[in-house]
């Protein structure tokens, strides 16, 4: 007995008309082209096809006369989809071939049937496999695969952007905290200058050097705004002029407390 075997990868031969005659016909899924030779075993072959209809599959089953041609499955199912098991009558040849079924699994159902003494019980141990296994649908397997593998970069891109946006979140905070931070500092530093001013006022009302009276109003006037300038500083480039006017300030009232002390 020659035993063949497909999952619709390669090309198949036309079906013949009376084949097509019989499969055309509404509900009908058993083509016998064996009308001459013994009775097929038609409620075992219903049960077959109802069983693997529950499977998930729609099961069409062909028996081709002794000396009629066989018919492909693989061309039972280009042209209807679903699953095929094809006979010569007295099973001089059999195939199985199914679009919806993987290749193992139709290995495993095609080596269930092959082993059985006549089309009825052939077909069942077919089904029987189905029935057990459930179906193990070869698209299925395809488009699960295919969309892992789409959504793997995609995953992957959301996961490098959500990391990058954290990292600049991350840097636009801590350079805030920085910026926030040297601002009181600044503004702490600035408001130290104030008492140091109004301590040397009568030492400067009581001297007669007017470079020392004008560096000692320079100072107060700059010491009594520049706190409500760094309040107002948005940016560190303000900050680098504030804290280098605060410091020229802080040198200039203490070389003026030393020249005023001698």
């Amino acid at each position: 007995m020659l035993v063949l075997l497909t999952s619709c990868s390669e090309s198949a031969d036309p079906l013949p008309d009376a084949v097509i005659a019989q499969l055309d016909r509404t509900n009908n899924t058993i083509a016998d082209l064996n009308a001459d030779g013994d009775e097929l075993p038609a409620n075992v072959l219903l049960q077959s096809v109802l069983r693997a209809e529950v499977a998930g599959t729609t099961l069409r089953i062909v028996v081709a006369a002794p000396s009629g041609e066989f018919v492909s499955a693989k061309s039972v199912v280009d042209r209807y989809g679903g699953t095929a098991i094809s006979y010569q009558s007295e099973r001089a040849t059999f195939e199985g071939a199914s679009r919806d079924m993987t290749g193992s699994q139709l290995e495993r159902a095609v080596g269930a049937a092959k082993i059985q003494s006549d089309i009825g019980e052939s077909a069942a141990a077919f089904t029987n496999v189905l029935e057990s296994e459930g179906l193990e649908k070869r698209n299925g397997t395809l488009v699960r695969t295919a969309l892992l593998l789409l959504f793997i970069p995609a995953a992957l891109f959301m996961l490098s952007g959500a990391w990058s946006y954290l990292q600049a979140r991350k840097r636009r905070l801590r350079r805030h905290y920085q910026f926030v931070n040297r601002k009181a500092v600044l503004i702490d530093w600035a408001g130290q200058l104030g008492p140091e001013v109004e301590s040397l006022r009568p030492i400067v009302a009581a001297s007669p050097d007017n470079a020392a009276q004008r560096t000692w109003h320079d100072s107060r006037e700059f010491v009594s705004s520049i706190s409500t300038a760094l309040a107002a500083a948005t940016t560190v480039g303000e900050l680098d002029v504030a804290e280098m006017r605060v410091g020229r300030t802080a040198i200039k009232l203490r070389n003026l407390r030393s020249s005023l002390s001698q």
